[in-house]
């Protein structure tokens, strides 16, 4: 954005997938929650790659939280 550009929610989803296999996972959900503040709604792609992601690093906990909140904003698992 520092650049000009407009960013979307498949530019958003493929930075939290880089941190999420990086295993930078409190800096993804901190993009997860810039995608709100930028006017773009956590879609089932940002949150299948947290929930994969927190799975992937024994974050069971992390990952039902995520689940539970894609279910409070209406967004259908897949």
């Amino acid at each position: 954005e520092r650049l000009g550009f407009q960013a979307t929610d498949v530019s958003y989803n493929t930075l939290i997938a880089g941190h999420c296999e990086k295993g930078l996972l409190s800096s993804a959900l901190k993009l997860k929650n810039m995608m709100g503040k930028n006017g773009l709604q956590p879609n089932v792609v940002t949150f299948n790659t947290l929930i994969n992601g927190f799975c992937r690093n024994d974050k069971l906990q992390e990952a039902s939280k995520a689940f539970g909140e894609m279910k409070a904003i209406n967004v259908a698992p897949n």
